[in-house]
C-alpha cells in the first residue's frame, strides 16, 4: 500500500500543480510547493534520529507526506474560493491536516531522540557504576556476592547500578534469579540471561515470564546453558539468531541441520568449527559452500569449504 501511494500521490500532486500553473494560479501553487518542501527537512530529521540500520529506507517514503501536504494546500484554496460555511470548514480541516502531518514528523523524531538519549544516559550510568563497583569489590574479597546483594538493595531503583552489578563475575545464580523475577527491564534481563553464572533453571523461568519478547532471543541464543527446548523455539520464530545458535553447544542437531542449509557465511563459518555436527549437516554445508555465488564479504568461503570437506573425510568415510 505504501509503495502504491509513493507513485499515486506524487502523480496526483504534479497533475494539480501543472493545472494551477496552466491557469496561472501562482499563489496556491507557490504555497503548495512551500508546504511540500517543509516536509522534507522535518521528516528527514525525524528519520535520521533512529539508529536502526534500516532506518534510512524510510526516507524513500517522505514524498508521501510531502505530497499530502501539497494536495491539502490546493484543497484549502479550492475550499476558500467557494466562500460558504461548509467549504470554509473543509478549508479549516485542510489546515489541520497539514499541521497533523508536520506534527507527526516532529513527534516521531522527538520520540526517537528521547529513546536514544535515554539509552546514552543508561550507558554512561552503567559505565560509572561499573567503575565504582570495581573500586570497592577488592575490599570485600570472599564475600563479593553478599556485598553486591546489599548494594543492589540500596540501589534498587537505579537500573544503571543493577546492570553493572549483574555484569560482575562474582554475582551468583541465586541473586540473578531474584533480580530476574523482580524486573521487566530488557537491559537488565539481557545482562542476566547472558551471564555465565545464570543456571538453566533461571533461564527457563525468565523465558517463561518474558519469552514472548523476541528482543531477548539473541541473549538466550548466546548462553550455552540455555536449554535446548528454548533454543529450538527461538529458532522457529527468529531469523536474527542463527549465527549464535550455530555456535551454541546446546542447539539441537535438528536445528543445526536446518541452519546448515542456509546460504549465510556468518552461520556456516561457526558451524564448520563445531566437532559435533552430524554427517547430513556437513554434507548440506558442502553443497551450500560449493555455490560460488554465495555472498562472501570476508573471502572465507573456500577455507570454510575445505574445513567441511576434511571433516566429512574423517568423520563420514563409512557413510
Amino acid at each position: 500500500m505504501a509503495f502504491l501511494l509513493l507513485f499515486v500521490l506524487p502523480l496526483t500532486y504534479f497533475a494539480f500543480a501543472f493545472e494551477h500553473a496552466a491557469n496561472k494560479k501562482w499563489r496556491p501553487l507557490l504555497l503548495s510547493l512551500v508546504s511540500v518542501l517543509i516536509c522534507f527537512p522535518v521528516y528527514a530529521w525525524g528519520v535520521l534520529q533512529s539508529r536502526s540500520s534500516t532506518a534510512a529506507i524510510a526516507l524513500v517514503f517522505i514524498p508521501i507526506f510531502a505530497c499530502t501536504c501539497g494536495l491539502l494546500t490546493f484543497g484549502f484554496f479550492y475550499a476558500r474560493a467557494k466562500a460558504n460555511t461548509v467549504f470554509n470548514a473543509l478549508a479549516g480541516l485542510c489546515v489541520v491536516g497539514i499541521l497533523v502531518v508536520y506534527g507527526f514528523g516532529v513527534y516521531a523524531g522527538l520520540s526517537e531522540k528521547k529513546i536514544n538519549d535515554d539509552k546514552d544516559q543508561l550507558v554512561r550510568e552503567i559505565s560509572a557504576q561499573t567503575r565504582w563497583i570495581n573500586e570497592h569489590l577488592p575490599t570485600h574479597q570472599g564475600n563479593e556476592n553478599d556485598w553486591l546483594r546489599q548494594e543492589l538493595e540500596t540501589h534498587k531503583d537505579n537500573l544503571g547500578f543493577q546492570v553493572a552489578a549483574v555484569r560482575s563475575a562474582f554475582i551468583e545464580d541465586s541473586l540473578l534469579s531474584i533480580l530476574a523475577s523482580e524486573t521487566t527491564s530488557r537491559d537488565l534481563l539481557s545482562a542476566i540471561i547472558i551471564h555465565k553464572n545464570t543456571s538453566p533453571a533461571t533461564l527457563e523461568s525468565i523465558f517463561k515470564a518474558h519469552g514472548i519478547d523476541d528482543k531477548l532471543d539473541v541473549s538466550f541464543s548466546m548462553n550455552s546453558k540455555t536449554p535446548t527446548s528454548i533454543l529450538d523455539k527461538i529458532f522457529s520464530r527468529s531469523s536474527f539468531t542463527d549465527q549464535w545458535l550455530a555456535s551454541n553447544l546446546n542447539t539441537s542437531q535438528v536445528t543445526l541441520k536446518k541452519i546448515a542449509s542456509f546460504k549465510k557465511m556468518h552461520t556456516l563459518v561457526p558451524l564448520s568449527q563445531r566437532s559435533d555436527l552430524e554427517c547430513s549437516s556437513l554434507k548440506n554445508m558442502r553443497e551450500v559452500l560449493s555455490d560460488k555465488s554465495i555472498f562472501d564479504a570476508e573471502g572465507v568461503r573456500e577455507e570454510t569449504l575445505s574445513r567441511v570437506i576434511n571433516r566429512i573425510a574423517s568423520q563420514c568415510s563409512s557413510q
